[in-house]
């Protein structure tokens, strides 16, 4: 009986190896979406989470209390329904998320809004991560002490917008 793994060359071995690596570790993103369950947590999406985490960094309490940032992990250039969806429903999987950054294109917009308003989670579509937390953490802000942060933050996201 052959060897597991005797037909495979060092480095084909060493490329699956650290292929396994990585999906265990995870790529992108702040932790897995219940790594942070305890905290309220807000959600971006890959072209906005540079941005975002600038203006997260500056104020990671805003009212007081922290929050966490999770940044989405799907490749930018797959820009697909089936990620935009999956990042979607990733944010609302999470029971603590408070809000979703999102690309502005109407594509995203048209597929992931009616899976975040199903789940309650106020969300920003925009062109710049940073501006987004900004108004984020602004309702986040307004919204301190209340008992549906949830809630409260997406009906100060929709006063806003």
């Amino acid at each position: 009986m052959a060897r597991p793994g005797a037909g495979l060359s060092r480095p084909a071995l060493l490329a699956a190896g650290l292929f396994l690596l990585a999906a265990v570790a995870g790529c992108g993103g702040d932790g897995p979406p219940d790594s942070d369950a305890a905290l309220p947590s807000i959600y971006a999406t890959p072209p906005l989470c540079a941005g975002a985490k600038r203006a997260f960094d500056a104020n990671p309490q805003p009212g007081g209390e922290p929050v966490s940032l999770v940044c989405l992990d799907y490749l930018i250039s797959d820009h697909s329904l089936a990620s935009i969806g999956a990042g979607a429903r990733r944010a609302t999987e999470n029971s603590a998320t408070i809000a979703y950054l999102g690309e502005p294109d109407r594509k995203s917009v048209d597929f992931a809004r009616p899976i975040l308003e199903a789940a309650g989670i106020g969300s920003v579509d925009s062109r710049d991560g940073e501006a987004a937390m900004k108004a984020v953490l602004a309702a986040v802000r307004e919204s301190a002490g209340d008992d549906d942060l949830r809630g409260s933050v997406r009906a100060q996201l929709e006063a806003e917008g």
